[in-house]
């Protein structure tokens, strides 16, 4: 196993990692750096077209981060990650040996596994959840499996766990006292862990037939229950080992979730908030603008341009709570009475804006100013009271050779001109 694979310092990492061709490495490593990873760093491995980063790390024994690094060349862990996306489970990879493994001396080297966790984000929707990645946690046999197998076996047997797909590799292994020589008390079983097939074999040890005065040829039968009984609980607790070490990364995978999801809530609500108007909770300035300059290019639009009359009185006479209420009210009307698809905004103060799009032509631009006018109108219960605002509105229509700037001016401009026609009224801009 290459370097870059989690686990690559023993049991000492959990990874999520993402899947990317090398033209989208640069986007990746910007959306994570969004999220927060703001130390991620992406190296594509050369000679490879596709490539699996470790986006988020988490070490457990102080060693170094693998953050950023490309896992393409880890053909038993990217095994596993294969294997658990195609079949939406938790899966094992084949026995492997870890480069820090490589290099201990021979008597000292360990045998290797990864476990991995497909990751889905929720869209929404009815549609199924989308493939974002996996939780991937690479563990070394003996460290992991040794103490259980010592414990469940009571130091009376020894045990062995071997992955016979991996040539027959040693996974974890338990070796108290003496082994017994009699090869007809060996019991084997298999075991399925992580869609992988792993093969558990226990033997006695002369310890434990000494504890009876009976001799060997006496014993046999009883030792081979006993032993058959011993690899049931092995195997069961072999099993519930799997089951925590899945339980971790099962938490670790709804971790990253609620990570995730934490994150985009974050970055949602982050994003409302520069692009809208906190106490309305319409579009701002800023949308307003990147909104009108998108939709001048796909048809007819009108701008919108409305200045409210008689609010400053209220304001002042009522105070600034009667004024927000005034300014909450307008905002629902004019998103009432003006189309979903049309943006909104307020500007600050009494002064909001709206884009029509896909206008048929002038009359539709006329038809909205109209009911803008006449909904702006009506009474406003303020605390039981009501209260009346009209509205002044310039209407202008995107014309050949204009400017978005171009188009904001003219809207402007014949807003202030329905002011001093008398206010309550709308006024079209000039077309010259």
């Amino acid at each position: 196993m290459e370097r870059n694979c989690p686990g690559d310092r023993g049991d000492t990492h959990r990874v999520a990692g993402v899947p990317s061709s090398t033209a989208q490495t640069a986007s990746i490593q910007r959306f994570w750096r969004g999220q927060g990873v703001s130390a991620l760093t992406l190296t594509p491995l050369a000679g490879y077209d596709e490539h699996y980063y470790v986006v988020l790390d988490r070490v457990f024994d102080g060693g170094g981060t693998v953050l950023g690094v490309d896992l393409a060349q880890s053909p038993p862990v990217l095994q596993a990650m294969h294997t658990a996306r195609q079949s939406d489970q938790m899966a094992i990879s084949p026995t492997y040996q870890l480069l820090r493994d490589r290099n201990m001396a021979p008597e000292l080297r360990q045998n290797s596994v990864a476990i991995a966790v497909p990751v889905r984000a929720g869209l929404g929707t009815d549609e199924p959840d989308a493939f974002a990645g996996w939780v991937v946690m690479g563990v070394r046999g003996q460290d992991f499996l040794s103490q259980t197998l010592l414990d469940r076996g009571q130091g009376a047997v020894q045990v062995d766990l071997v992955d016979p797909a991996g040539a027959g590799k040693v996974i974890a292994t338990a070796r108290p006292g003496h082994r017994a020589a009699d090869g007809a008390l060996t019991r084997k079983r298999g075991i399925v862990i992580g869609q992988r097939r792993w093969q558990v074999t226990v033997w006695p040890t002369t310890e434990l037939l000494n504890t009876t005065d009976r001799g060997m040829s006496e014993l046999s039968g009883i030792a081979g229950i006993a032993l058959t009984a011993m690899l049931a609980v092995v195997t069961g607790v072999l099993v519930g080992s799997r089951n925590r070490a899945f339980h971790q990364v099962e938490q670790a995978t709804a971790a990253l979730r609620q990570d995730i999801e934490r994150r985009e809530a974050v970055e949602a609500q982050l994003h409302h908030l520069a692009f809208h108007d906190q106490l309305t909770g319409l579009a701002n300035r800023q949308l307003f603008y990147d909104r009108l300059t998108q939709a001048v290019d796909r048809g007819t639009v009108a701008v919108l341009f409305i200045d409210l009359d008689g609010f400053k009185e209220i304001n002042d006479a009522r105070g600034h709570h009667a004024g927000d209420i005034v300014l909450m009210t307008v905002a629902e009307r004019l998103r009432a009475g003006l189309r979903a698809g049309d943006t909104v905004a307020r500007f600050g103060g009494d002064e909001f804006a709206a884009v029509l799009e896909s206008l048929t032509g002038i009359a539709d631009a006329r038809a909205a100013a109209e009911r803008v006018v006449a909904d702006i109108q009506q009474p406003i219960d303020i605390t039981g009271v009501p209260a009346r605002v009209s509205a002044s509105v310039g209407v202008a229509v995107h014309q050949p050779g204009m400017s978005v700037d171009d188009l904001i001016r003219a809207a402007d401009a014949a807003m202030y001109a329905a002011k001093a026609a008398g206010k309550n009224r709308y006024l079209l801009a000039s077309t010259r």
